[in-house]
């Protein structure tokens, strides 16, 4: 089966919006490290990955 034109636009939306996810959740990550040194006084890097 041959993928359409509108198809593959809505496979390229979707990875688009995927890869943004991934963007404001590495952001998020860097906003908690910076409110933990706030509270702590210490730098601790969070580089643990879910993995499901």
């Amino acid at each position: 089966q041959k993928t359409t034109k509108s198809e593959a636009e809505e496979i390229a939306a979707v990875l688009k919006q995927m890869f943004n996810l991934e963007r404001a959740g590495d952001h998020l990550l860097n906003v908690q490290e910076i409110i933990n040194f706030i509270k702590t006084s210490k730098f601790i890097e969070k580089t643990e990955k879910i993995n499901k």
